[in-house]
């Protein structure tokens, strides 16, 4: 038996073929060159799907911009409002003087745009010549909805204010 191990061995050293077992370097780029080109098909399978995701995520950072104007609201025991536009949306501050300024926190002076490409829609029960929502001292902040969207899929983000101060971000986009 030993002897016929010894000539399959001498067998295959005398055709060419070598003992070691393992992948060369060329089968390794095909194979990843591959899964590259799959990988690529797929994402653009996926179309929309890159933009629809940062979307969400700028969404979640004017949600928590909202909070944190809600919660430097009730620090201060001042009165914030958001001026809501199709652009963008400004922060003013009730002053003494009753009147409605732009605020001069250093975090809060520049205006917000909103995400480019974005479909933006906002509803209010709020009257047009005060700022869009008003965030008062106690952290109670008049009713609105704002909602973004694409042009394929509108408004399947949403940020909603209840008149208890409770701000609840809603995404349709799987987490």
């Amino acid at each position: 038996m030993a002897n016929l191990a010894a000539a399959v061995s001498m067998q295959k050293l005398e055709i060419g073929m070598q003992g070691k077992k393992g992948f060369t370097l060329i089968e390794v780029l095909v194979v990843l060159v591959i899964i590259g080109i799959t990988l690529g098909f797929a994402m653009l399978s996926f179309g929309d799907f890159g933009r629809a995701r940062r979307l969400v995520t700028q969404s979640e950072s004017i949600f928590a911009e909202f909070k944190s104007i809600q919660q430097q609201a009730m620090l201060e025991s001042a009165t914030y409002g958001l001026q809501i536009t199709p652009q963008g949306y400004q922060i003013m501050r009730f002053d003494s003087l009753k009147n409605w300024q732009p605020a001069t926190s250093v975090f809060l002076i520049k205006p917000h745009p909103f995400p480019k490409g974005a479909t933006v829609q906002f509803e209010s029960s709020q009257n047009k010549k005060k700022p869009s929502v008003i965030i008062y001292s106690t952290g109670e902040l008049t009713p609105f909805r704002l909602s973004f969207g694409t042009s394929k899929n509108l408004y399947f983000v949403q940020i909603i204010g209840e008149e208890s101060g409770r701000l609840t971000f809603k995404s349709e986009l799987a987490q």
